[in-house]
């Protein structure tokens, strides 16, 4: 795990490769370590001023991306109006949930998945866990602060699962995969119960559950998916991850 100004106790860099070596209950690969060599996914452990400093550059990428798409898109007489568009609303939307981010009074962020394309253009897939945050969130809530970076790892680590078969990194629609990523977590947890720590899933469950009534909704709708499945349904998972990002592949590719 690298290390921005920040580092891992050695209690939570243990449950971190207890969490890669457990087994992986979904189609594609046996073991989250296996990511590693699959997408070259790196984990970044990071303290808030290295999390300014990746929002800070994510908006002045946004800004010359959106004029580059705008130019590009102009040239396609077929995709041009709908690739413009599309790449519009999802660049606005990046760049005023990171302002949000760097605002004092915005959402605490622990954690978070660089992907290849759009925000963070060519930039290879990184897992960050941001442990200034991580800590304050263990702290108020009264919880295991080691429990809450094994479950927000497996969250990250599982945008890198949706991303490293078909894809080639595109952002799939963004409630969706916010909701499947909380959804595998809870049910990756569930599966591994019996070798991870007794009291991760509850945990994981009581900080996803708190979404549903305050949002953001997508994020307990991944909670409400593993109550109403007993627990996790593998083949829904498999489902989502086979489908979620082969909408439109002409139009991604253009």
């Amino acid at each position: 795990y690298k290390q921005a100004n920040a580092a891992l106790t050695s209690s939570q860099e243990a449950l971190l490769g207890q969490i890669e070596n457990s087994s992986f209950p979904f189609e594609g690969i046996k073991q989250l370590k296996e990511l590693r060599r699959r997408t070259g996914v790196t984990v970044v452990v990071a303290d808030n001023a290295h999390l300014e400093k990746v929002l800070q550059d994510s908006i002045k990428t946004i800004k010359e991306q959106f004029k580059k798409y705008f130019e590009e898109s102009s040239k396609d007489a077929k995709y041009g109006r709908r690739i413009h568009n599309e790449t519009e609303e999802i660049l606005y939307r990046r760049r005023t949930w990171a302002e949000k981010q760097l605002n004092p009074n915005g959402s605490t962020l622990l954690g978070l998945y660089s992907r290849k394309l759009l925000w963070f253009d060519d930039a290879k897939p990184t897992v960050f866990l941001f442990a200034d945050n991580i800590r304050d969130y263990a702290k108020s809530n009264r919880c295991n602060e080691d429990n809450v970076f094994g479950y927000v790892f497996i969250h990250e680590m599982m945008h890198a699962y949706y991303d490293a078969f078909e894809n080639k990194g595109f952002p799939s629609r963004e409630p969706l995969e916010e909701a499947f990523a909380e959804y595998g977590m809870l049910t990756f947890i569930n599966k591994n119960n019996s070798n991870l720590p007794g009291d991760l899933l509850a945990d994981a469950c009581k900080h996803v559950a708190s979404k549903i009534q305050p949002g953001p909704s997508e994020y307990g709708f991944g909670f409400d998916l593993f109550n109403i499945t007993s627990g996790g349904d593998v083949d829904l998972i498999n489902l989502y991850m086979r489908k979620s990002n082969k909408i439109d592949l002409e139009v991604i590719k253009n």
